[in-house]
């Protein structure tokens, strides 16, 4: 009797952790956030244009023939083409004092700050880039000086991204200064999908990517990310404080 109760008394916990995770899941998935086009609420569908075949531009072959931002409902691919305009590196002329943290490989952040100058040239947003500049041209300057940390300072780097169409594909030029060195090396190309060394964004993160290289199909709506707000929705933040590390 003795040696048999433990055993049925692990299986009956086994069974309530089972059950558990069994009702946990179904309550997640009651729970999801995502709609599905069927699922979509009156106000988002009447947003919507399910048509998959538009009249082209005259000029542009791969960009809607409706001029830009284009007016609701919407496309899909309109819809791309409008998430075009917001990207990390904005398209007018500008400067910048740049104080960021980013995500390591491992999980920390680290801290940064660069001055940074934008020059564009033209007229300003998605729609200059898209309708002025031709195929192979380069569209904007941007200069990058770092200031810190302090191992980093007076390092430099000039990136010329340029226009690209369906097959001018040549995304940028990259050139850096190095203080150490005291040269400047131009730089291979990235590739789009490579992350800074020890980062966990991509070129294209910082670049943006083009909507005419998506083929774009709505599947449904959902909140795709929500940003961290310190202290509203994370009550403290990793620091990297010189000479003590990673603080938290």
């Amino acid at each position: 009797m003795n040696s048999e109760t433990p055993v049925a008394s692990t299986a009956g916990r086994l069974l309530a952790a089972a059950a558990l995770v069994a009702v946990t899941s179904l309550a997640a998935a009651a729970e999801r956030s995502w709609r599905s086009v069927d699922e979509m609420a009156p106000e988002d569908r009447a947003l919507f244009d399910p048509a998959t075949s538009t009249p082209r531009d005259a000029s542009l072959d791969y960009v809607p023939a409706e001029p830009y931002p284009f007016e609701a409902p919407y496309t899909a691919e309109e819809m791309g083409y409008r998430s075009a305009e917001f990207v990390h590196i904005s398209r007018w002329d500008y400067a910048l004092v740049d104080v960021f943290g980013v995500v390591t490989s491992s999980g920390y952040i680290n801290q940064g700050a660069s001055v940074g100058y934008v020059e564009t040239g033209g007229r300003p947003g998605f729609e200059g880039y898209m309708l002025d500049k031709k195929a192979g041209e380069i569209y904007s300057k941007w200069l990058l000086y770092d200031v810190f940390p302090p191992e980093n300072e007076g390092a430099q780097q000039l990136w010329l991204p340029y226009r690209t169409d369906k097959s001018f594909r040549t995304k940028m030029d990259f050139f850096v200064y190095s203080p150490q060195l005291r040269r400047v090396r131009r730089q291979p190309e990235p590739r789009r999908d490579q992350r800074f060394p020890d980062n966990s964004q991509t070129f294209d993160d910082v670049i943006g990517r083009d909507p005419w290289e998506f083929e774009w199909q709505l599947l449904g709506t959902d909140v795709l990310y929500e940003t961290l707000r310190f202290p509203t929705s994370r009550p403290s933040v990793t620091l990297n404080v010189p000479g003590q590390g990673f603080v938290e």
